[in-house]
């Protein structure tokens, strides 16, 4: 009697919560029907628009967005489901579930590695489900080891007709991206049939510079080639392809280099000159410059909105000369001595120019800077951004600097340094170069110059001529974390500037390592890389 009775109350529990269950669902149901974007009995085709716009089009969290969709109602996850386009971001985690809903929508796929994971998913079995539907690819991007290099033969003969952009990107043993290593394949991929694919960005991997996959890009990234063909045919192939992609709007090679270099005296045949209207980078990084810099720098057409970046040691810059573009049409110059970068925007703030070493931390002889300066003329500048890691060093290329740009209106001085004596003897030296007439507003930063030296400077500055004050538009000063610097002296400067501005921090200088950059305040204002200046 006691095994029934019990029997009966467990029945009767399970009853209970099947019941429960049940109502609980109904009045979710019925709770969902009382929300207004339910109510409105909005077409599931809008829905399925509202959806579509609704997951990022970033790589940031491709499984997020359609499962929480999916998870908010029952209609949600119906309408989600038959909705391909939320699962066409494919990756080792989405494979398997995203692919089957995704039906023939465009397929964006990327194939990462991280060190937690390098033994789960091979390449190979990652590739397998996808390769039957390699004409729904609209971008592949594969992070590869080098025992991945056998499947990219399953890449060979296989229709990409869609194929927009691909990116390969070596990665080390142990999973971790920037291990380089060099492999070279001997064949086209996808038959070299890709009529769509206009972005294409290889690390690594050297891909025949014949094949027709080169063709019709608009952007291009050649990284850690090395090819065995000779530097001269290796330029005339890479020229080649800049002609094959008369819409080409960035470019780059970085340390694309031969194993075979022809003799520099011999003669080379002449370049065509391959106008390239659309180009909006044109990035060269080299240990030193070889036939493929001057190739391109002599060849091709350059629009005048083109941003350059040189990336290699500071003597070989000579060499680019007079080949690098618009150089002329320079309106700010950002001078970092630290770590010689030198960058240049137009007068509309659009950047033009980047030079920079290709180690961090190498250093440039003064003599070489002054050459730069003779050589590379910038005689349109009005806007000129120094700054200074050792003044007493770097004193007599400062003057070479402002000396070469006749037409200087605002300068910005920031000094890297704590030395009193060394700024106020550097402020002394350079008044005579900065009394000019077209000289209309000084900024100086973190300059520890003592304030009666200050007082003078900026008279021997803003006032000559016998004392008389220059008839200018606008006289400005202003003063950043000058820590020496009180109201009485603020009181003083502004019966000698009709406008004197005093901005104070909590901040120590500012000192910078090796790769950094002049924190936002330090430069021209309007942004970190100087876009927008005023």
């Amino acid at each position: 009697m006691d095994g029934y009775h019990a029997y009966l109350v467990a029945a009767r529990a399970e009853a209970s919560r099947v019941i429960n269950d049940h109502v609980s669902a109904y009045l979710r149901f019925r709770t969902n029907q009382l929300v207004p974007v339910y109510r409105l009995q909005i077409p599931d085709d809008i829905f399925s628009m509202i959806f579509k716009l609704a997951v990022p089009a970033d790589w940031q969290a491709p499984l997020e967005a359609p499962l929480t969709i999916a998870a908010v109602c029952r209609l949600w996850r119906q309408i989600a489901i038959n909705t391909p386009r939320l699962w066409t971001r494919i990756n080792s985690r989405s494979v398997h579930g995203f692919l089957p809903r995704a039906k023939s929508a465009p397929l964006d796929i990327e194939y990462e590695l991280c060190a937690m994971d390098r033994q789960r998913h091979s390449l190979q079995k990652f590739l397998n489900p996808l390769i039957s539907r390699s004409d729904q690819w609209r971008v592949l991007k594969i992070a590869m080891r080098r025992t991945d290099t056998p499947v990219f033969n399953d890449l060979a003969n296989i229709p990409a007709s869609n194929l927009e952009r691909l990116s390969v990107e070596p990665v080390g043993q142990y999973g971790y991206y920037g291990d380089h290593f060099q492999q070279n394949i001997g064949f086209d991929l996808f038959s070299g049939y890709t009529p769509r694919l206009r972005e294409l960005e290889l690390h690594s991997l050297g891909l025949p510079l014949a094949s027709p996959i080169f063709c019709g890009l608009t952007r291009l990234r050649l990284s850690r080639i090395r090819f065995t063909e000779s530097d001269e045919y290796l330029a005339h192939q890479l020229l080649h392809i800049a002609t094959m992609c008369p819409k080409l709007e960035e470019l780059r090679l970085n340390r694309v280099y031969s194993t075979i270099r022809t003799n520099e005296g011999a003669r080379s045949p002449s370049t065509p000159h391959v106008p390239l209207p659309l180009l909006r980078i044109f990035s060269l990084s080299e240990d030193h410059p070889s036939r493929i810099t001057r190739t391109f720098l002599g060849s091709i057409q350059f629009p005048s909105t083109v941003r350059i970046e040189l990336i290699t040691d500071a003597v070989a810059l000579l060499q680019f000369f007079p080949l690098i573009p618009n150089v002329r049409l320079i309106n700010s110059l950002r001078i970092e001595w630290s770590n010689w970068r030198i960058r240049g925007w137009d007068c509309d703030g659009h950047g033009l120019l980047i030079l920079r070493p290709l180690r961090s931390g190498e250093t440039v002889p003064m003599a070489v800077f002054n050459l730069i300066h003779q050589r590379y003329l910038m005689s349109n500048a009005t806007r000129l951004s120094i700054q200074i890691p050792h003044i007493e060093d770097y004193i007599e290329c400062l003057i070479t600097t402002i000396s070469h740009l006749p037409l200087l209106a605002h300068i910005w001085l920031t000094f890297d340094t704590r030395d009193v004596r060394g700024a106020t003897s550097a402020m002394s030296i350079l008044s005579n170069t900065l009394a000019r007439s077209t000289l209309r507003h000084l900024y100086l930063v973190d300059c520890p110059v003592d304030p009666g030296v200050l007082l003078e400077f900026v008279w021997s500055v803003f006032h000559r001529n016998n004392g008389q004050r220059p008839k200018h538009d606008l006289m400005a000063l202003t003063l950043v974390n000058c820590v020496n610097i009180d109201d009485s002296t603020i009181s003083e400067l502004e019966s000698l500037v009709p406008l004197v501005v005093h901005i104070t921090r909590q901040a120590k200088p500012c000192t910078l390592e090796e790769g950094e950059y002049l924190p936002s305040g330090y430069h021209f204002p309007g942004g970190q890389d100087g876009d927008g200046v005023e």
